[in-house]
């Protein structure tokens, strides 16, 4: 089974801030997933702030997602998180945040190349509060280990 360390930089368009004001915050984060047998794999996700006025602002989420097979180098997913936001003076309730992704990997040539490049793009939301969602981004680079295959 195949495991994945990612360092990404998620780009929030419009975070809604505690004073009432929206700006796009971008992050950087460290990432990993774990397949679990067939399409279905684990993620793991921590990261904060590193580019906005959001300077304070951390998030750690975990969740589940669905791949398809490898073709030309070439995998495509999706996966859902949930997980604690907070600080920054971003407006997250209670702390409970969820995010939605769609994603594009490029994996090398073959099956046993270890880099991995991920581009994102998907929907972040606070689940307290005012219950405020914005679109996302992702940019990650990544390095699989374990047993690689198709």
């Amino acid at each position: 089974r195949v495991q994945q360390w990612y360092l990404s930089l998620p780009h929030f368009r419009k975070m809604l801030f505690k004073d009432g004001s929206q700006e796009s915050v971008t992050g950087l984060a460290l990432g990993m997933t774990r397949e679990f047998g067939g399409p279905l794999y684990g993620v793991a996700q921590a990261g904060s702030a590193a580019f906005g006025k959001a300077g304070a602002y951390s998030f750690g989420m975990f969740g589940l997602g669905l791949q398809g097979p490898r073709w030309s180098g070439w995998r495509v997913g999706a996966e859902a998180l949930a997980g604690a936001a907070g600080g920054g003076g971003v407006a997250v309730g209670s702390g409970a945040a969820a995010q939605a992704e769609a994603w594009l990997q490029w994996e090398g040539r073959s099956a046993s190349d270890r880099l991995r490049v991920r581009v994102g793009a998907g929907q972040w939301r606070a689940l307290g509060g005012e219950k405020h969602s914005t679109p996302m981004v992702n940019l990650s680079l990544g390095y699989a280990f374990g047993a690689l295959g198709q």
